[in-house]
């Protein structure tokens, strides 16, 4: 069994700037203090990665953010989630392994991209919920898992006003792409 004293955590720097969700943020985070399955629902692009890496260091204990966007089949998902974790290649099943590593740790695993495996991961959550109790799972898709302790967080659309959030957004991720480009643009023109 690995030492759960020295368990380390896996986030990824935010990709976009955090803008016009603070009210999720804060919203889902209550939420996910009282529960131990959040699932974050909405089309893609709508900001759900974002909001969960946001969400995820707020909560006490090591975060794993595991991204299942390669993940071609319902059974890779348990071993990317243990690679994720754990050693990769170590023997044992992904199950296993992760709950050795972290039986008795209060944490948390992020799980992004979950619509096109949704029952790989939700076999897998549910394994992971019934032998780690001390185990926060956040999740990221265009559907629900559908598990009974699911709680289900809709993100909806940005404020679209020409001084919304949506507005502030395009900008910075304009910027991004190429500084610049939005100097002289007023709200009305985009």
């Amino acid at each position: 069994t690995g030492d759960t004293r020295t368990v380390e955590a896996s986030l990824p720097p935010r990709r976009t700037a955090m803008i016009g969700r603070s009210a999720d943020v804060h919203s889902a985070g209550r939420l996910l203090a009282e529960t131990r399955l959040m699932t974050l629902v909405g089309w893609g692009g709508i900001g759900k990665t974002t909001l969960a890496i946001e969400i995820g260091p707020a909560h006490p204990g090591p975060a794993w953010f595991v991204d299942l966007t390669a993940v071609r089949s319902d059974e890779e998902v348990g071993t990317l989630i243990a690679d994720a974790i754990t050693l990769p290649g170590v023997g044992g099943t992904p199950i296993d392994r992760i709950v050795d590593r972290l039986i008795g740790v209060s944490g948390m695993l992020i799980v992004d991209n979950c619509e096109h495996v949704i029952e790989g991961v939700a076999s897998m959550v549910s394994a992971l919920m019934d032998r780690l109790p001390d185990l926060r799972i956040l999740a990221t898709s265009r559907e629900p898992l559908r598990l009974r302790a699911e709680q289900v967080y809709p993100v909806g659309s940005l404020d679209a006003d020409p001084d919304g959030a949506a507005h502030q957004l395009f900008i910075v991720r304009a910027e991004a792409v190429r500084p610049g480009v939005t100097d002289g643009v007023d709200a009305e023109s985009i």
